[in-house]
Parts: C-alpha cells; sequence; structure tokens
C-alpha cells in the first residue's frame, strides 16, 4: 500500500466537487474499493473523503505494524552472551614462614624483570624457600632496568602474583 497525503480539514472544505471525488478515488483504489464519479452534494463529498481517508490510515498504520513485525521475526536471534566464569583464584593469606617452590611451566617472563628475578630465585632451591626470604632478596638485590629500587610492598605483590598465576606453588 502506497503512502498518500493525509489532507488536512481546511484542504478537504477548499475542494471543488470534481477535487473531492479526486481524493476519494485514490484512496478507493488503495483500499479496493469502488471508486465515484462525483458526490450527490459537497458536504456528502466532504464527510465521505474524510471517512474514507480515516480507514485508509488504519489499513496503512495495520500493514506497516504487520511488516515491522515480519522483519523482526526474519532478523536473526541475539546469540546470548554465555555467563561470565567466575574465576578460580584462590584467596590465600600469604605468611611469611610459606616455603614456595618452583612450577616448572610454559611461562617466559620478560628479561631482567622481577618475574623472572623471582623464578629464578625460587628455581634455585630444590627444597623450596620461605616467602619471607624471597621479599627480602627481591628488595635487597633487584633494581629495575630504569634504575629505580622496589619496594617490601610491590615485592610482595609480584610473588603473590606468581603464586595465583600457579608459577610458583606454596608447599
Amino acid at each position: 500500500m502506497k503512502a498518500i497525503t493525509v489532507l488536512a480539514i481546511s484542504t478537504i472544505e477548499q475542494a471543488s466537487f470534481a477535487q473531492l471525488a479526486e481524493f476519494y478515488n485514490e484512496y478507493a483504489r488503495e483500499l479496493g474499493e469502488k471508486e465515484i464519479k462525483k458526490f450527490r452534494d459537497k458536504a456528502t463529498g466532504q464527510k465521505r473523503l474524510a471517512e474514507i481517508q480515516s480507514r485508509y490510515n488504519t489499513k496503512f498504520w495495520e500493514e506497516q505494524e504487520e511488516r515491522q513485525a515480519k522483519i523482526e521475526a526474519e532478523k536473526p536471534a541475539k546469540a546470548e552472551k554465555p555467563a561470565k566464569a567466575e574465576k578460580a583464584g584462590r584467596k590465600v593469606k600469604f605468611e611469611d614462614t610459606m616455603i614456595l617452590k618452583f612450577i616448572p611451566s610454559s611461562y617466559v617472563p620478560k628479561e631482567a624483570s622481577i618475574n623472572e628475578f623471582i623464578l629464578n630465585l625460587v628455581s634455585a632451591y630444590e627444597d623450596g624457600v620461605e616467602y619471607q626470604e624471597v621479599v627480602d632478596r627481591i628488595e635487597a638485590d633487584f633494581t629495575r632496568p630504569n634504575g629505580t629500587e622496589v619496594t617490601r610492598a610491590f615485592a610482595r605483590v609480584s610473588v603473590n602474583w606468581l603464586i595465583n598465576k600457579d608459577h610458583i606453588r606454596i608447599a
């Protein structure tokens, strides 16, 4: 169904007999109704034109809604995102007396990084090394590539990260 401009009341009131019949027939063709040649009088023409225009608008908007519903039905359903799996991270209270052991893995830390230093330190002790000793050695012996010293807190965070990522194990 093609869109026909809705006529204002003032346009309908000012239209001649011929224009009223022309407007009416345009709506009648779209609705599949019988066309007319002329109206009995102007008041009847105006009334019937307003009625057919109303029926046309109702049908037009119903078809638009059906078309929209059909489009929505044809759209592929959005794939639902899988629920995020909760992290299986450990909540461990790190104690200074914990013994740390090296776990061989495919993890390769950057050269001259704190992680490389920690892994080398822990792997040097076959029987394991105390957490506090590792933190002390980092604080005393490791300097960052830019020359700044490492704080005790940063050393602890770095060791804890390697433990949580299973590169170092608590014995």
